[in-house]
C-alpha cells in the first residue's frame, strides 16, 4: 500500500518487511479525513491518532466544523506533521455537520490529487496496537474484495453496559453496517455516491451504509484490527459497573434521524436505537427528563417536516 507520493505504507509500518496483500490494495493512495468539532486536547487522543497517521505516512487533513480551539488544532497538526507536508486543516466557517465536512474533505483532496481511498476518522478514535498490520493482513484474505465499497477496522460497542466487538466472528466478515470513524472507502464510491448532509449528526452512518449496499457494494469489517472509538460516555454504578450514555440533546438526532432513515429505506430496524438509547441514559442518571425532551424534539421535528440540519430551539 502507497501514499499518495508512492511511498509503500506498509514497509514503513513493518520495518520494511512487505505484506502480501489484496492487489486491490497494492498500489492505492490513501487519504485520511478527520472531522473535529470542539475536541478535548487535553485528553490525548487527536494528537495520538494524528501521530499514527503521521507514522504511517499516510496523506491527512482535518476538516474543523467551527471549533472554538481551532488554533489549538492547527498548533496540534503543525507540531506533529512538522515539515514532512502530509498534515493539514480546513477549517469551515460553521459547524455544517459531519456529512457535509466529509464531502468538503472529499472534494479538496480530489481537486489536488488523485486518490483510492479516504479513511475516514472522528476526533476521538485511535488504533490499537498493531492494528494497521493486522488490517492489511486481514483485506488480503478477503474474497471478491472488488465489490467492496468499505473496508471497516472493528470496534467494542456496548448493548446494554456489556461490551461487545461489531464483528464477533474470527474472520473480516460482510456486514450491514460500519461506523463512519474507521471506514476506509473506495474513492470511486465516494464520489459517486457522497455523503448524506442533512442528517448532520447520528445515523449518516446508517444511511450511507443503506445507499451503498443499494448500489450492489458490500462492507467489509476487519477481525483483530481494532479502533479505538468513544461510542458516547461513561459513568460507574454504586455498585462499580460502567453505565454508558450520550449527552442529552444528541437524543434529538438520534429519534428525528432513526425516523428519516426508517422512512426513506421502509425499514424498521433504525428505530430501535433511541429508545435503547434513552434508557440507557435513564439508567446512568445521565439528566433523565432533559434526555427525554431532547427526543420527543426529535419526534415532534420529523413530524413538523424539519428533518435537516442542526437542532434549533425555535
Amino acid at each position: 500500500m502507497t501514499d499518495p507520493s508512492g511511498q509503500d505504507v506498509t514497509d514503513r509500518m513493518n520495518g520494511g518487511e512487505k505484506l502480501h496483500r489484496d492487489p486491490l490494495l497494492k498500489a492505492t493512495g490513501i487519504v485520511a479525513i478527520t472531522v473535529t468539532h470542539n475536541p478535548r486536547l487535553e485528553d490525548g487522543r487527536l494528537a495520538k491518532q494524528l501521530a499514527q497517521l503521521r507514522n504511517a505516512g499516510v496523506f491527512h487533513i482535518v476538516v474543523d466544523n467551527a471549533s472554538r480551539n481551532v488554533d489549538s488544532i492547527r498548533g496540534l497538526a503543525s507540531s506533529v506533521g512538522g515539515s514532512l507536508g502530509n498534515l493539514a486543516v480546513v477549517a469551515l466557517p460553521e459547524n455544517s455537520g459531519i456529512g457535509t465536512a466529509i464531502n468538503r474533505g472529499v472534494k479538496a483532496i480530489l481537486e489536488k490529487r488523485e486518490v483510492d481511498w479516504f479513511l475516514l476518522l472522528d476526533q476521538d478514535t485511535y488504533f490499537a496496537e498493531g492494528a494497521f498490520e493486522l488490517f492489511l493482513k486481514e483485506v488480503a484474505d478477503v474474497p471478491d474484495s472488488s465489490r467492496i465499497a468499505i473496508f471497516g477496522f472493528n470496534y467494542v460497542l456496548h448493548r446494554f453496559n456489556r461490551l461487545r466487538p461489531h464483528n464477533n466472528s474470527n474472520r473480516p466478515k460482510v456486514k450491514g453496517h460500519m461506523i463512519t470513524s474507521g471506514s476506509l472507502v473506495r474513492a470511486q464510491v465516494i464520489k459517486t455516491i457522497p455523503v448524506d448532509e442533512g442528517l448532520f449528526l447520528y445515523f449518516v452512518d446508517v444511511d450511507y451504509a443503506y445507499r451503498v449496499r443499494k448500489q450492489g457494494w458490500k462492507i467489509c469489517v476487519a477481525r483483530h484490527a481494532f479502533i479505538d472509538h468513544m461510542e458516547g460516555l461513561v459513568t460507574v454504578s454504586r455498585t462499580g459497573r460502567p453505565r454508558y450514555f450520550v449527552p442529552p440533546e444528541r437524543l434529538f438526532y438520534m429519534a428525528r434521524n432513526s425516523l428519516t432513515v426508517s422512512q426513506r429505506y421502509l425499514t424498521v430496524r433504525p428505530l430501535s436505537i433511541p429508545p435503547y438509547q434513552l434508557l440507557m441514559n435513564l439508567a446512568a442518571r445521565a439528566e433523565p427528563i432533559r434526555s427525554a425532551n431532547f427526543a420527543l424534539k426529535g419526534i415532534v421535528a420529523f413530524i413538523r417536516g424539519r428533518r435537516e440540519g442542526p437542532y434549533s430551539s425555535a
